[in-house]
């Protein structure tokens, strides 16, 4: 009877135990620790793809009551995983501040080269072509890079503003600008890999044009010039006053005509090149013709006045030839010129 009583006794003291280690808990609380064991067996190798897995570990374990957290034997596990992954951010953290730098420099060179190029291209686009040049060769291949592209369409740009429209007096004065072009896209290197190479053709096309066209340079300018104009302007106001009542108004139109011809130097506009080989004897006999006629008015000899007027006419028909060959120069330099533009 004894030996039962003391066997009763000792598992009366084991439940005693028991309940007081588990604290009386519950079915529920009892799943929630082998939930959280269970999860924690489950953690593989650490990276820093497990911080969303180890921070709901971490939740679930946090969640626990005390009496919960000290049934949990792998919670060291946790512990050097949680450690473990900190160490991985740290360390990721810290790549991710150097490649910040390193990207933060590489900006500022990048930056730096970029400005270097737009500077070469905003002198370019000011006409300052032998200082872009100067500054350009100075770049390195590296700073060339990065922004030879804004250098291609700054001298690109430049020969669209250059390029002329309209008539042949457009773009004699401007065809100095081409032979700087022309030297400038050689330096720039603007070959048919460039998609500005274009450019580049279209200034060879306006400088065939001028090799063409530069023998009568000289002869169209005096064409379009003043004294021309006014010389014209003189010759035909002084035919409205030949009758002998109105002599007197012509004289000073006659006069201004030949003062005009004496300053103008027809070998120095290279009329040869036309047909009149002796441009300053036809000079001569034009202002003979003038001279006679304001002689003629002066002396008040009308049959004088109507020679003179028929040397004037005869001499000026050697000067329309002239007029009419240069004219059809002029008409295919246009044409010309449509195919240039």
């Amino acid at each position: 009877m004894c030996k039962k009583n003391r066997l009763r006794v000792i598992l009366i003291s084991i439940m005693v135990v028991l309940l007081i280690s588990t604290g009386c808990m519950s079915k529920q609380e009892k799943e929630e620790i082998n939930q959280v064991i269970e999860a924690i067996d489950k953690i593989s190798a650490i990276t820093l793809d497990s911080e969303a897995n180890i921070k709901i570990i971490i939740t679930a374990f946090e969640n626990l009551s005390e009496k919960q957290k000290k049934e949990i034997t792998n919670q060291t596990t946790l512990f050097n995983a949680k450690n473990e992954l900190d160490k991985l951010k740290d360390e990721e953290n810290q790549r991710l501040e150097a490649e910040r730098q390193r990207l933060e420099e590489e900006r500022l060179r990048l930056e730096e080269a970029m400005n270097e190029c737009v500077k070469v291209a905003e002198l370019i686009s000011e006409g300052l072509f032998e200082s872009a040049i100067n500054h350009y060769n100075d770049l390195s291949d590296e700073t060339l890079k990065v922004g030879k592209d804004k250098i291609d369409e700054a001298f690109n740009i430049a020969v669209e503003i250059n390029k002329v429209r309209g008539s042949f007096d457009k773009v004699l004065p401007t065809l100095g600008i081409f032979h700087e072009l022309a030297y400038l896209g050689n330096v720039l290197a603007i070959d048919e890999t460039s998609e500005y190479y274009e450019s580049i053709q279209y200034i060879q096309e306006v400088l065939a044009f001028e090799e063409k066209y530069s023998p009568y340079k000289a002869a169209i300018d005096l064409y379009m010039s003043d004294d021309v104009s006014i010389l014209t302007g003189s010759i035909l106001n002084a035919s409205k006053y030949l009758e002998p009542e109105k002599w007197g108004e012509a004289l000073p139109f006659l006069e201004q005509s030949i003062a005009i011809m004496n300053k103008i130097d027809f070998a120095k506009y290279g009329f040869e090149n036309y047909g009149i080989q002796e441009a300053e004897d036809v000079k001569k006999e034009y202002i003979e013709s003038l001279n006679q006629i304001m002689l003629a008015i002066l002396a008040m000899d009308l049959a004088g006045v109507e020679t003179g007027i028929n040397s004037f006419f005869e001499v000026s028909q050697k000067v329309m030839a002239f007029n009419e060959e240069l004219t059809g120069i002029i008409d295919r330099m246009r044409s010309d010129l449509k195919l240039v533009q």
